[in-house]
């Protein structure tokens, strides 16, 4: 089980802030073996399902990283203020998403002061047009334009989950920067 937010930019979902479920006896599943699935299915009922769906915030997203994995590449609720070089897009999505202006106004003059196409670990054109956006968003910020920067979250929101397929359970939600009305 792991959790992940949605609005950035993704064609990939990396499984890091969660947990593993393995079967009771064992350290992979057989699903040759009907009993293990069963297993599977009511561990994923009793325990898995209604643990996540305590999870109603973005804040509560946090707390559970936190942790779950205390030294994870999103910043924990307690240091959220601290610049991060390893998710510096979802550290300002973050920001921007949680109302934490001021802040995403500090650390997006930081990262454009501090990277550029030749130090930010290109790759390839996907990484150079991540990026881009990358510095589109920090500009959108030091530019104090709230209203195309929540469209912006919300774009790369509806993005990933039609990249994923995952329209028919997706229940778009405003923003706590929407709700307390920054916008």
């Amino acid at each position: 089980m792991f959790v992940r937010h949605l609005f950035e930019l993704r064609t990939w979902l990396p499984h890091t802030w969660g947990e593993w479920l393995y079967p009771r006896d064992a350290l992979l599943w057989r699903w040759s073996e009907p009993d293990e699935i069963e297993d599977l299915r009511q561990r994923l009922e009793t325990e898995v399902f209604p643990h996540l769906r305590t999870i109603q915030t973005l804040d509560d997203m946090l707390v559970e990283v936190a942790r779950v994995w205390p030294g994870a590449k999103l910043f924990p609720v307690e240091r959220r203020t601290e610049i991060i070089r390893s998710r510096p897009c979802a550290q300002l999505a973050f920001d921007v998403a949680l109302g934490q202006l001021e802040q995403a106004r500090t650390h997006a003059e930081h990262y454009l002061r501090v990277y550029n196409e030749s130090n930010y670990g290109l790759r390839d054109e996907e990484d150079l047009a991540e990026f881009r956006r990358f510095s589109d968003f920090c500009r959108r910020i030091l530019a104090d334009d709230r209203k195309s920067l929540v469209a912006l979250l919300h774009e790369w929101e509806a993005a990933t989950v039609r990249h994923f397929k995952m329209e028919h359970i997706w229940e778009p939600t405003p923003f706590p920067i929407e709700t307390m009305g920054l916008v």
